[in-house]
């Protein structure tokens, strides 16, 4: 049901392009998304990228970003994004979240700088399936 519904958002925004600049990817911030999902969360992704391509029971989603308001022919300066990531969501959690969320060693090694937020997600490849972001285990 997802697919479809990515598939949809794709051809809308393909469709709208002249007013779209692409998409973002949005997470759910609970203590249940798992870490790749925070990882991803907040990043820009151009109009005809299918997305996000999440892990099976994903609940992310594609938020449409428009062009800036000076690209589609408004004088006014742009206003401030607001869009709170899942780094800076993440980062506000008190540590028993972050536990929960990442487990102890994991969170252990992002603290300590072994590992970095863009080391979480990686591309699972799935001849039987599609193709999608998962967290790489710790030994990879």
């Amino acid at each position: 049901m997802h697919d479809a519904q990515r598939a949809s958002a794709l051809q809308s925004r393909k469709a709208n392009a002249e007013v779209v600049e692409g998409w973002r990817w949005m997470s759910t911030q609970s203590s249940r998304t798992c870490p790749a999902c925070l990882a991803m969360d907040g990043s820009l992704h151009p109009v005809d990228e299918l997305g996000p391509a999440g892990h099976p029971n994903c609940r992310c989603c594609a938020v449409p970003v428009t062009k800036s308001w000076r690209a589609l022919g408004i004088d006014l300066d742009e206003p401030a994004d607001t869009y709170q990531d899942g780094r800076a969501w993440f980062a506000e959690q008190p540590q028993s979240v972050q536990v929960q969320i990442m487990g102890r060693d994991r969170l252990d090694r992002l603290n300590s700088g072994l590992l970095t937020w863009d080391q979480i997600p990686m591309i699972r490849q799935s001849p039987d399936w599609r193709d999608s972001v998962v967290v790489r285990p710790l030994a990879a």
